[in-house]
């Protein structure tokens, strides 16, 4: 009609391009080598193009060691936009188990390498006298799982030593029992019944587990008791 301005011609909308996949794959490090169970994770991930979707995937390993990224039931577990210089950081991994972990850029293939996040077991210790010279000491293994985590009772008469060291390498503690932590909800116990020398005496307790698939050795925090 007269007097109307022309109508505009449409024109096509154009999506961005995707980045394009980097050649050599993305760099997956692990900021925080060994947490206890439960505890905060940091990974770092770089080799991506500038605002690039990057995710990552990791599988946290079972006691019999059967994981792995194929049967991993959550193929991606965490996404990020990287920075200009192509990095990206997740800060909010809790991870209960030793968990390995690789990273890619969307809609490109995992060609990069991976990294482990080692998680201790979790152990706590309390102690209850139960009579003359007789002690139960108990407490948690976290996580729990089938067959439950061997749990051993030590007593520190030197030098203490970390979680992960072997009993021959460590004279400061001394072995003097063993228990298996439940399957179901991680608790365990060890009666323990002092000799007439020990009357009267006080020392410090401390319970150990091993390194297995599934977590890294634990240690719990020394327990002073005075034994009467």
């Amino acid at each position: 009609a007269a007097g109307q301005s022309p109508s505009a011609t449409p024109t096509a909308s154009m999506s961005p391009k995707p980045p394009a996949c980097p050649t050599s794959g993305l760099t997956t490090r692990v900021n925080t080598r060994t947490i206890n169970a439960t505890g905060l994770a940091s990974v770092t991930v770089s080799g991506a193009s500038a605002s690039a979707t990057v995710e990552l995937q990791g599988y946290s390993q079972d006691h019999f060691g059967a994981q792995n990224f194929d049967n991993d039931p959550t193929p991606v577990d965490r996404t990020g936009t990287a920075d200009n210089s192509g990095t990206v950081t997740f800060n909010d991994l809790r991870p209960a188990s030793n968990t390995r972990l690789r990273a890619r850029q969307v809609k490109c293939t995992y060609n990069g390498n991976s990294d482990v996040i080692n998680v201790r077991a979790q152990e706590t210790l309390e102690v209850k006298r139960t009579g003359t010279l007789k002690y139960t000491f108990s407490g948690k293994s976290i996580p729990a799982r089938p067959g439950g985590l061997i749990i051993s009772l030590y007593r520190i008469t030197g030098n203490a030593c970390a979680a992960g060291v072997e009993p021959r390498n460590c004279p400061g503690e001394t072995f003097i029992g063993q228990s298996r932590a439940s399957s179901t909800n991680g608790q365990y116990s060890v009666a323990i019944t002092f000799t007439g020398s020990d009357r009267n005496t006080r020392d410090e307790f401390v319970v150990k587990t091993g390194q297995d698939a599934q977590n890294a050795p634990g240690r719990s925090n020394s327990r002073s008791l005075a034994i009467f």
